[in-house]
């Protein structure tokens, strides 16, 4: 990444003229400013949409909400622009270990899409979202904690979306979102605002829900998980949703919330999603996406494991690895 080194100096200078109360841009965002400044310089038209709402009640007015989009077009003789921005979104997001999740979709040589889209949620409504993949035929997102939130549950999403245009020429969205993470807890919210009931017993999670069995997929794999019952890869149902139960179960690892209940949650995780044949797919366009995933799954053990000094909780996340290990050898 030739521009990385060149944009460090502007990262500095961003960084230096925050407040130390402030809640401060990634490196990732600050790197992207500074590539944003260039093209403008270079006389390439930004389109910008910028919007966001502070907390007045609280102290330092912490963000609620925040939602920019940036629009440009790239001529074809700096589409190599455009790689780099993918660079240091794959670069900057292995580095920074706030980073927990990043996805991807692609389009294939023969137009076929690979992935899926997906809702960048603005603020608490989960109705309230971007979308991204809809009307690019490529994006890579990446979603960091936000390092000013003691309590570890509001991120920022990152994404990066482009389409082939005329004459050579590449269309390119950039979008941060900043939002509360959906998270077990917060559904947990939700369904007691909808009189339901949850309560925990011995570290296992129990739902009483005489009224409405349609619980949210995701959270009822992880609370199967916590009652011992087994889990099939109808539950699964997609990789999407084994990162998206791997990213909550992390979470209240982070938390140090039952740390050794979620290691051994995430070991039974990976564990079927190997017996499943998750991971592993003939299609050497979608193998790329899925070796990325992997890849990334591994290193989120890999520094879970070296920041645990339990012997048990480290047992358990070194079979998940192992687990994981086993399918590359598929």
């Amino acid at each position: 990444m030739k521009k990385m080194l060149k944009h460090m100096f502007t990262v500095t200078l961003l960084l230096a003229t925050l407040s130390v109360s402030a809640q401060q841009p990634s490196k990732l965002e600050s790197w992207m400013n500074g590539e944003i400044n260039v093209m403008t310089d270079h006389g390439i038209e930004v389109t910008k949409s910028l919007g966001q709402e502070r907390d007045i009640q609280k102290e330092g007015r912490p963000l609620k909400w925040r939602c920019d989009i940036y629009s440009f077009t790239l001529p074809k003789q700096r589409r190599h622009d455009l790689q780099e921005m993918i660079d240091a979104f794959e670069d900057l997001s292995h580095e920074d270990p706030n980073c927990y999740a990043i996805n991807s979709m692609s389009e294939s040589s023969d137009g076929d899409r690979i992935g899926n889209t997906r809702n960048l949620m603005i603020g608490e409504d989960p109705n309230n979202y971007v979308i991204i993949g809809k009307d690019y035929t490529n994006f890579i997102n990446i979603n960091v904690l936000d390092t000013a939130d003691a309590s570890k549950t509001h991120r920022y999403a990152y994404a990066l979306e482009w389409r082939e245009a005329q004459k050579g020429k590449v269309d390119v969205r950039y979008i941060i979102t900043y939002a509360k993470i959906p998270s077990v807890t917060a559904r947990i919210k939700e369904e007691q605002a909808n009189s339901r009931m949850f309560t925990w017993e011995n570290s296992i999670a129990t739902w009483k829900d005489p009224l409405n069995h349609n619980n949210d997929p995701v959270t009822d794999v992880i609370v199967h998980m916590q009652q011992g019952k087994p889990i099939t890869s109808d539950d699964l149902l997609c990789n999407e949703n084994i990162l998206l139960i791997f990213s909550l179960l992390k979470q209240q690892f982070i938390l140090g919330h039952n740390m050794e209940f979620n290691a051994i949650s995430i070991y039974t995780l990976c564990k079927r999603a190997r017996e499943c044949g998750f991971f592993t797919y003939p299609d050497s366009a979608v193998d790329v996406i899925q070796k990325a995933e992997l890849d990334q799954l591994k290193r989120d053990i890999i520094q879970m494991k070296n920041k645990s000094n339990d012997e048990t909780v480290c047992n358990y996340l070194q079979m998940a690895l192992a687990e994981l290990e086993k399918i590359v050898s598929n």
